[in-house]
């Protein structure tokens, strides 16, 4: 059954042409809720108050005329239909009005025939409704799925082989160390980034799957970072989609930080017997590799210092002089 609620916005200075509106939409058999303006003031108000299915304006106001309430209806409301009802303006008046956006025009001693109109205008605003709606649920998924990607530090990206366009979700970019402003997303791009040992066995992994036909790539390679040349391990997968001839169109692929995993993992060094000694010392220690990287410390090293023993573990011992009474020298991380 047809939805008979009739949401309405009528902009009309003149009181009997509004009630004729009323009537002969009522008569129609629609449920209505009027609401009504007469100034460009009130118009704007009613449509930043409330939302409707339709707006009917007279085209000559007090104050301002159809044209310009269908352009505040088309910044304040877009997808509502606004249908022009005044006397006769002229055919070349009418047809500008609809080139502008307005759905209808319709003189006021034809009134009736906005009801046999309006349904088609209220479908084609449900219609678009449906599309503004599916976009926002579309905006909202692709963001949730940017925040995914960054708590798990995997990122994807999608080439298209007929045309060479490869697009990065955000994840990849900050894997990178860039921004997306500053890289438009290339095959030649990516290898940019990969470290120059690792770059022909990430090359020929690509295109040796594309040369023989394989589906499908796996692979562990390094990558050195934009601005700070920071090295980090990535482990990349990549599928290809076919068309109907079986030739590879397209490639999938997702590109994940693996630095944790794959870069050095704390050592306990201490023999259980010190452990205990080491840990509840009263001053700070710390113990280094032979690098100068430091594998141990103690809970007072990290208070001393301000940081966490995550944190702690990226430094390195340097030995400074500190002028304190006496001349002495101490360690300490940096």
């Amino acid at each position: 059954m047809e939805d008979t609620n009739l949401k309405i916005l009528i902009l009309e200075d003149t009181l009997p042409d509004l009630e004729l509106t009323v009537e002969h939409l009522t008569d129609a058999g629609y449920n209505l809720e009027v609401t009504h303006a007469e100034t460009e003031t009130a118009f704007r108000l009613a449509l930043q108050d409330k939302d409707f299915d339709i707006i009917i304006s007279d085209f000559n106001l007090p104050d301002f005329d159809a044209f310009a309430a269908l352009e505040i209806s088309k910044e304040l409301c877009p997808d509502v239909p606004f249908i022009c009802l005044s006397g006769a303006i002229g055919e070349e008046t009418a047809v500008k009005l609809i080139k502008n956006g307005a759905a209808d025009y319709v003189q006021k001693d034809r009134v009736t025939s906005t009801t046999s109109n309006h349904s088609a205008f209220l479908e084609a605003a449900k219609e678009k409704e449906a599309h503004r709606k599916a976009e926002n649920e579309l905006k909202e998924s692709e963001a949730l799925l940017s925040a995914a990607q960054e708590i798990a530090q995997i990122g994807s990206w999608k080439l298209d082989l007929t045309t060479n366009k490869l697009k990065w979700s955000d994840e990849v970019y900050r894997i990178f160390g860039c921004q997306p402003q500053e890289f438009t997303a290339t095959y030649e791009a990516f290898l940019g980034f990969v470290h120059p040992d690792d770059r022909i066995k990430v090359d020929e992994a690509y295109s040796g799957s594309v040369r023989d036909g394989i589906n499908t790539y796996d692979i562990e390679h390094r990558i050195v970072r934009k601005y700070t040349n920071e090295v980090r391990y990535v482990h990349e997968r990549c599928v290809y989609l076919h068309n109907d001839t079986g030739k590879i169109v397209q490639s999938i692929g997702m590109v994940q930080d693996i630095t944790e995993r794959k870069g050095p993992k704390k050592t306990n060094i201490l023999p259980t017997k010190y452990k205990s000694l080491f840990e509840n010392f009263p001053l700070g220690i710390t113990i280094t590799d032979n690098n100068g990287n430091i594998v141990e410390s103690n809970l007072v090293a990290g208070q001393l210092l301000g940081l966490s023993e995550e944190d702690l573990l990226k430094r390195k011992n340097w030995r400074c002089r500190m002028e304190i009474n006496t001349n002495r020298w101490y360690y300490y991380a940096c």
